[in-house]
């Protein structure tokens, strides 16, 4: 773990596996709201609805990964 408050979680991750899977991740201290997140190069959206959700996210093969979740601005 990198970094986490209520607005932000970053962190890094290893596979050592040939193909790309999916891992779950236990959101901690991040509030509920729209959040984007960035595993490597793939990015994406996800609704936090409470702070022991868990969320799926990609991890690439044979790499260490960073890993960023952010709360989403609000389009106004």
């Amino acid at each position: 773990m990198l970094e986490t408050n209520a607005d932000v979680l970053r962190l890094r991750a290893s596979s050592f596996e040939a193909e790309e899977r999916e891992i779950p991740l236990r959101i901690g201290q991040l509030s509920p709201g729209e959040y984007r997140w960035r595993a490597g190069s793939r990015p994406g959206r996800v609704r936090i609805a409470s702070p022991a959700q868990t969320i799926t996210l990609p991890l690439p093969p044979r790499r260490e990964t960073a890993i960023t979740i952010s709360r989403a601005r609000q389009d106004r």
